[in-house]
């Protein structure tokens, strides 16, 4: 299969498949994660995404966190979600693609002044347990969404508004958009949610 592809893109193949590569985000993320209440009460681990199988995508709940460059796993989720990050290498030009724009949605969100970000909430590959996947066009991008997920109250407010009659929550994907500042998140918003 490595024949098969372009003698730079197999050389880059072969240098991620041997890195372990955790942003600072991702580490304050997770940090976050452990001192919420309910992660006290439960049993959990943090792995690389290299040690991860595809067992663990079915039978577990999961959090991805990163990009599909850091976490590949995260493809694997891709056609469920309506927002995919696209990377095109050759210009430049890093964009969340949306599959299918509602009324006055853009069908490209590409990074200028802008960073973005996806908190997709869905099954897992079986079906029997929940995957959430943080996955931003940068670090900023991903720090949006852990700053929507634990301040202030803006997760919250999302989930009274998409909650169903009956109380329980639909898989959702959120996608946030932020204006970077000296390499962070400096505030986001809702441009555009589905749910599921």
């Amino acid at each position: 299969m490595l024949q098969s592809l372009p003698a730079q893109r197999r050389e880059e193949v072969l240098y991620n498949s041997s890195r372990r590569y955790t942003s600072f985000v991702d580490l304050e993320f997770f940090d976050r994660l452990t001192h919420l209440s309910e992660a006290v009460q439960v049993s959990y681990s943090m792995r690389f995404a290299r040690d991860i199988s595809v067992n663990d995508l079915k039978s577990s709940n999961v959090i991805l966190s990163g990009s599909q460059d850091a976490d590949p796993w995260i493809e694997l989720f891709e056609p469920q979600m309506n927002f995919v990050l696209r990377d095109d290498l050759a210009h430049g030009i890093r964009s969340f693609w949306n599959r299918r724009p509602h009324s006055g949605e853009r069908n490209d969100y590409v990074v200028k002044q802008d960073e973005y970000g996806v908190l997709a909430y869905l099954p897992n590959l079986s079906r029997t347990g929940n995957v959430l996947i943080v996955e931003g066009t940068s670090v900023a991008g991903t720090q949006a969404i852990s700053d929507f997920l634990f301040s202030g109250n803006s997760l919250d407010s999302f989930l009274r508004t998409i909650a169903r009659k009956d109380g329980s929550m639909p898989h959702f994907e959120i996608l946030l958009k932020s204006r970077p500042l000296e390499g962070s998140a400096s505030g986001s918003q809702i441009v555009a949610f589905r749910t599921y």
